[in-house]
């Protein structure tokens, strides 16, 4: 059987830590109704913080279609986490290009939330 590591076993003071967390959370009416995902999160996130990772979070909301839609926007998402952690959590929208995925690199803040993953049908062959 193999092992694998886990965040005990990592050395992440200093560096940027990329985070995919399902955070994909029900909302009605911009109030989130159930935070078990967000919950969930909570552990590994503040464990990495206090490393001293700098924690940027991936995630998604809802099913957008390739296109930017404002009710889909992780910023709740990103306020409900700061209010849950005790900490400020950034808040940058993800830029997408076919080739390159862009990390805004003015965050200053130990944990950042980027905007929704926007799906992208590309032609055959480009990836």
């Amino acid at each position: 059987m193999s092992t694998f590591k886990t965040v005990d076993d990592m050395q992440v003071s200093g560096k940027t830590v990329l985070v995919r967390c399902d955070l994909n959370v029900p909302m009605k009416d911009g109030t989130i109704t159930d935070t078990t995902r967000i919950d969930r999160s909570l552990a590994t996130l503040s464990e990495l913080v206090d490393k001293g990772a700098r924690v940027v979070v991936l995630s998604h909301f809802g099913r957008p279609k390739g296109h930017v839609v404002a009710k889909m926007s992780l910023r709740p998402i990103a306020d409900a986490l700061a209010k849950k952690m005790g900490k400020d959590v950034a808040f940058a929208p993800l830029l997408i290009d076919v080739e390159i995925i862009i990390i805004p690199s003015t965050i200053k803040s130990s944990l950042a939330t980027l905007g929704t993953v926007i799906y992208k049908v590309l032609p055959a062959g480009t990836v």
